[in-house]
C-alpha cells in the first residue's frame, strides 16, 4: 500500500511508519519543522519504500509538492496522526480569540485539507483507508478545552467522511489512544506518584506503548476492513475504574 503518515516525529507516528514499513508499504511522512524533519530522518530507515517530508498542518498549501507528487501517483491509505502540543492548561473564560483562532487553522484546518486532498485519487481507485488518531481527552479531561475542541470537531468530519464515501470502498475510522508514555507527556509520567495514581487507576495497571496504538492501526487498514465511520478506544480500559481503586482512596470528611 501506499500510506501517508503526518506527525512521523512523534513517538506514535513513528511506530505506525516502522510498521507499515515492516508490512512492505511505501510510506511518505511529514514534519512541521527542518529540526524534526532532520530528527526523523536520523531515527527512521533509509530505505526507497520510506519518503519524508516538510509539511505543517497550520499551512497546508505551503510546501505541499512533494505531499501533493505521492497523492497524484495513488494513495491507498491516511494516517492523521500530527497534532500540536499542549503547551500550558487553561480554562475557556482564560483563552484569547488569537488562541481559539490558531487551534482551529493548525489543528482542523490542515486535516480536512489533506483528506480533501486524498478522497479523488481513493474514489478512482475506490480503495481507501483513513484514520485519525484522536485522545480520550474529548471524554472532558479539565483544561484541555482547545485540544477537545479540535479533535472532537475531526473526530465529527471522519463519520461524515465514512458516511459520505463508504460506497467507494472508503474507510474513516478512529482511534483514541489513553495515556501512552511518549516524549510529549513525559513531564507527567516521569514523576513517581503520577505513575503510582495512573497504574492504580488504569483497568490494565500500565501506561500504553506507542507500538499498541501502531498495532490497533492494523485491522482499520486492512483490505478487507468493514468498520467504517467507527471509534476505537486503546486505553487499557480506562475511563473505566475498578472498585479496588475506589476504596483505596482517601476521602476528607
Amino acid at each position: 500500500m501506499r500510506v501517508i503518515v503526518t506527525g512521523g516525529r512523534s513517538a506514535i507516528g513513528e511506530a505506525i511508519i516502522k510498521r507499515r514499513l515492516d508490512f512492505g508499504d511505501h510510506v511518505l511522512t511529514t514534519a512541521s519543522s527542518e529540526v524534526t524533519l532532520a530528527d526523523l530522518k536520523a531515527k527512521l530507515p533509509n530505505t526507497p519504500q520510506f519518503e519524508s517530508c516538510l509539511w505543517n498542518l497550520s499551512t497546508p498549501e505551503k510546501n505541499s509538492t512533494e505531499v501533493r507528487n505521492f497523492i497524484s501517483q495513488g494513495v491507498d491509505a491516511l494516517v492523521l496522526n500530527a497534532s500540536a502540543p499542549t503547551r500550558t492548561l487553561k480554562r475557556l473564560h482564560e483563552i484569547s480569540d488569537a488562541e481559539i483562532q490558531d487551534s482551529f487553522q493548525t489543528q482542523m484546518y490542515g486535516n480536512a485539507w489533506l483528506i480533501r486532498e486524498c478522497l479523488p485519487k481513493m474514489m478512482e481507485q475506490k480503495f481507501g483507508r483513513i484514520v485519525f488518531i484522536s485522545s480520550m481527552a474529548i471524554h472532558g479531561t479539565s483544561r484541555y478545552c482547545l485540544y477537545s475542541m479540535a479533535k472532537s470537531g475531526i473526530e465529527g468530519l471522519l463519520k461524515v467522511v465514512g458516511t459520505d464515501y463508504g460506497e467507494y470502498n472508503i474507510r474513516a475510522n478512529i482511534l483514541r489512544p489513553g495515556v501512552i508514555a511518549t516524549d510529549r507527556n513525559k513531564r507527567f509520567w516521569a514523576r513517581s506518584d503520577y505513575m503510582k495514581l495512573m497504574t492504580e487507576l488504569i483497568p490494565s495497571k500500565s501506561l500504553g506503548e506507542a507500538i499498541g496504538i501502531a498495532e490497533a492501526t492494523d485491522p482499520l487498514l486492512g483490505p478487507n476492513c468493514y468498520m467504517n465511520s467507527s471509534v476505537i478506544e486503546v486505553s487499557g480500559g480506562f475511563p473505566n475504574i475498578r472498585s479496588e481503586f475506589m476504596t483505596t482512596v482517601k476521602l476528607k470528611d
